[in-house]
């Protein structure tokens, strides 16, 4: 057995698994790699932190962004479908803007509320961005969102890097501009040209023109034959007599036009009073236009019974009167409920059919609506379920009613410059709904016009076949 001393004292170093073991090969603090895994985990921890931070803060930014453009896009398109160029227009633009951007985000703001709110509503005439001058020309809108306040995490670290003060906080918010180029299907074959403006008692658009007369042709004035009172039928731009013949003949055409309408010049007034009357008499144009079942002539306002200089009538004709002349066996003359009716509401009354009549403003509403739609001041009148014949009284009263009904665009043609043929921008008209009074007389044209008596007017919510084209522009 060895001595341990020798052991100990050898300089022979000892060995690893047999092999000698180097004084350079012995570890030290330097060369010591232990912890370093430690080390590499730290620093990965804090960038793969940052990183996650900036994904929330991305991720939250671009949620918050996403929130406000689609509100101030559905607010913009919203607010232009009501852009149609009447009074109020913008007003109720602004309305179902702010109403339709009545939302809550999922997600705070630094403030702590989640509202989307409207910040601003502006009208342009252009997508220039004119501003509108009025509800007449405002067809653009631009709808700004409140910006919201969106707190960021990684903020304040970039700003402890660069070594400046920290503002945690970035305001996110929107804005959407839209149009609306209204289209119109079934488009009125008669322009009106008003002849008063807004407020003006002879602005044939008031709720309270129903019941009135117009002349829709006389001397010296306008609507004149040729030049105005007639429209081309869409596609036409430009249309001879025999088409305006058909369509004054006609239930309207199932052609669209997406923006203008054009007047029509140089008809015939043959053409233009065969195709009036074809809806009183069965004349040369055949079965597929049948007659209205009453084709009575009603008596005019009592203004137009002497020399006629204006061309809107005052509503006010003896009821009495024509009851007694065409009916004088009824039990008790003139209904007491007829009493301040309209001619057409007494037309009605004459074929024995329901329809819905406002006292004060003297509309109509014709097929009568159920109950529960009928709008309000509206009264229902049911009808005596009997046609009531009156002496004289010509034709088939299983025929439509509506045959004696036609459309009317309704134009301010003086503001708009309107001379000769001219296009005329859909948003430029409103749309009513006349009662032909009577067959056009003979020639001279400038003593037969075509007599119509205000019923309704159609706005572009009541109208169905007006088409709002609205578009987001920016």
């Amino acid at each position: 057995m060895r001595p341990v001393v020798r052991y100990m004292f050898s300089r022979t170093p000892p060995s690893r698994a047999g092999r000698p073991v180097s004084a350079r090969s012995r570890p030290g603090f330097w060369n010591d790699q232990g912890g370093v895994v430690a080390i590499y985990v730290a620093f990965l921890a804090v960038v793969l932190f940052a990183v996650l931070m900036l994904v929330f803060d991305v991720g939250r930014l671009a949620v918050v962004r996403s929130q406000a453009q689609n509100t101030a896009d559905a607010a913009a398109i919203a607010a232009a479908v009501h852009l149609n160029g009447q009074a109020g227009a913008r007003a109720d633009a602004e309305a179902v803007a702010r109403g339709a951007a009545d939302q809550i985000s999922d997600i705070q703001t630094a403030s702590g509320g989640s509202e989307i709110l409207i910040d601003d509503v502006a009208f342009y005439s252009d997508e220039d961005r004119t501003p509108a001058t009025g509800d007449g020309d405002a067809r653009f809108v631009e709808v700004s969102v409140v910006p919201r306040p969106v707190k960021l995490l990684l903020e304040p670290v970039v700003a402890l890097l660069r070594g400046t003060a920290s503002d945690p906080v970035t305001d996110i918010g929107a804005t959407a501009m839209a149009g609306n180029a209204t289209g119109i299907c079934d488009p009125p074959a008669l322009l009106i040209c008003n002849p008063g403006d807004n407020d003006d008692p002879s602005d044939v658009t008031r709720a309270d023109a129903a019941g009135k007369q117009m002349l829709l042709r006389q001397p010296g004035q306008a609507p004149v034959a040729g030049n105005y009172g007639l429209l081309c039928p869409p596609p036409h731009l430009n249309c001879g007599a025999p088409i305006i013949e058909e369509f004054l003949a006609s239930d309207g055409t199932d052609k669209c036009s997406t923006t203008v309408v054009s007047t029509k010049t140089g008809v015939t007034f043959q053409k233009v009073n065969r195709g009036i009357n074809h809806r009183f008499e069965d004349g040369a144009l055949g079965p597929d236009y049948p007659m209205a079942p009453n084709i009575m002539d009603y008596p005019r306002d009592d203004g137009f019974e002497t020399e006629v200089l204006d061309m809107l009538g005052d509503g006010h004709w003896d009821r009495k009167q024509y009851w007694d002349d065409y009916h004088p066996d009824y039990p008790g003359g003139l209904p007491d409920d007829m009493a301040y009716a309209t001619r057409y509401q007494i037309y009605l009354y004459e074929l024995g059919v329901g329809f819905a009549s406002n006292a004060t403003t003297g509309e109509t509403i014709y097929p009568a609506p159920a109950y529960a739609d009928l709008p309000e001041d509206f009264t229902m009148y049911n009808g005596s379920g009997v046609s009531i014949v009156p002496d004289g009284y010509v034709g088939d009263p299983t025929v439509d009613p509506l045959r004696r009904m036609m459309k009317a665009a309704i134009v301010q043609c003086e503001k708009l410059g309107i001379r000769g043929n001219f296009n005329i921008n859909t948003y430029d008209m409103e749309i009513a709904d006349v009662f032909v009074t009577e067959a056009v007389g003979p020639p001279p044209a400038n003593r037969s016009p075509i007599v119509v008596e205000i019923v309704r007017m159609r706005s572009t919510t009541t109208y169905d076949s007006l088409i709002s084209n609205v578009r987001l522009v920016d």
